[in-house]
């Protein structure tokens, strides 16, 4: 598991994650993907695509960011999950704490509003 930093526009920060989300990929990344969102204190977009699996630990890991941003009122939005990660996703109910999208337009449009 590993991430990149990317620029999706002013004040938003963005991050694509790769690999599978899982305990050995959470641990691996958690405390970067903190840093990447939560530290920033802005709002953020994650790019799902890369994620080819993702477990509890991974679940976790992304209500963390949620609601490390919550905290500073900003919003989390994630888009692209492949077809087995957005069942997942909607299975465990993370839609009522972060906006899973399907697109990075829709995602950004979301931690703007």
């Amino acid at each position: 598991m590993h991430l990149e930093s990317l620029n999706f526009a002013p004040g938003i920060s963005g991050v694509r994650l790769f690999g599978r989300l899982d305990v050995a990929g959470a641990g691996e990344i958690e405390t970067q993907l903190l840093a990447a969102t939560v530290a920033k204190g802005q709002p953020a977009v994650i790019d799902m695509t890369g994620v080819d699996f993702i477990a509890s630990m991974g679940i976790g890991a992304l209500i963390a960011v949620s609601k490390g941003l919550a905290l500073r009122q900003c919003r989390l939005a994630l888009y692209g999950p492949q077809p087995m990660v957005r069942v997942v996703l909607d299975n465990a109910g993370l839609g009522k704490v972060m906006s899973v999208c399907d697109t990075p337009e829709e995602a950004l449009s979301r931690v703007r509003a």
